[in-house]
């Protein structure tokens, strides 16, 4: 099992709203292998995504499902532009909360509709 295999099988995961697998959009991030464990990181574009205990759920099913992989550990964090602070840089990255983001959240339902 090498890091591509592993990004090549979480390619299957999409995002909902971008329409495109989540290692293409960049999502992946600190990918480690230690004999059969392995880590990552899916940041996503905001703290408060709607499916994002779905993705988790998905990222750990695939992957766990690997060849010689034996654990999955994923965190699950997010980028977020900060519009009032020039000082600190263009992003922040945050732990995700159970904030609600509310403009993704209607988009998500929205698009459900039909």
């Amino acid at each position: 099992m090498t890091e591509a295999d592993i990004l090549k099988t979480l390619s299957q995961i999409q995002d909902p709203d971008l329409h495109r697998d989540i290692v293409s959009l960049g999502f992946i991030k600190n990918l480690k292998i230690s004999g059969g464990a392995v880590s990552f990181e899916i940041n996503l574009t905001t703290p408060a995504c709607p499916v994002k205990e779905e993705m988790e759920a998905q990222a750990k099913s695939l992957v766990s499902k690997m060849p010689g992989v034996k654990s999955v550990e994923v965190k699950m964090t997010a980028q977020v532009r900060n519009h009032q602070s020039p000082h600190l840089g263009n992003h922040r990255k945050y732990e995700l909360s159970p904030l609600l983001s509310l403009r993704r959240t209607r988009r998500y339902f929205r698009d459900r509709r039909g």
